[in-house]
Order: structure tokens, then sequence, then C-alpha cells
């Protein structure tokens, strides 16, 4: 049995992430949801090395209308 990777692609977790942030289905607008997206990529991007900030469509909701940028280097 081979053992699972340890490492992950940054830029491609935060174009996942960006991806959930930007849904609208019912199950994404469940409390919570899109907030443990944005505190996880957070997390990952500063840990990283790779936090270059966030843009946001509306104030309504901090969370729910992030996008990450992924400093390239």
């Amino acid at each position: 049995m081979s053992k699972g990777r340890k490492t992950m692609n940054v830029e491609n977790m935060v174009i996942w992430a960006n991806k959930q942030l930007c849904r609208t289905d019912e199950y994404s607008n469940k409390d919570g949801f899109k907030d443990g997206i944005a505190h996880m990529i957070e997390m990952v991007l500063h840990q990283s090395g790779n936090y270059n900030g966030y843009y946001t469509d509306s104030l309504d909701n901090l969370y729910q209308n992030r996008h990450y940028f992924f400093k390239k280097s």
C-alpha cells in the first residue's frame, strides 16, 4: 500500500478555495461554510509565505465575498 502525499500545491489550494467562496448553491450558504474556507486558506498562505492579500466584492458578508491572491515568484 502506497503512502499518501505529504505536500500540496498552495496555488491549487487557492484556486479551489476561491471557487468555493464564489459558490451560491444552498449548501455553500450554510452558516460557517465560507468562513471556514477563508480561515483555512489564510492559514495556508501565511504559513507558506504566499499571502498576497484579498479583495471583496461587497461588504455585506466579509468572508463570503473574498477572493485570495497567491504570491508568485
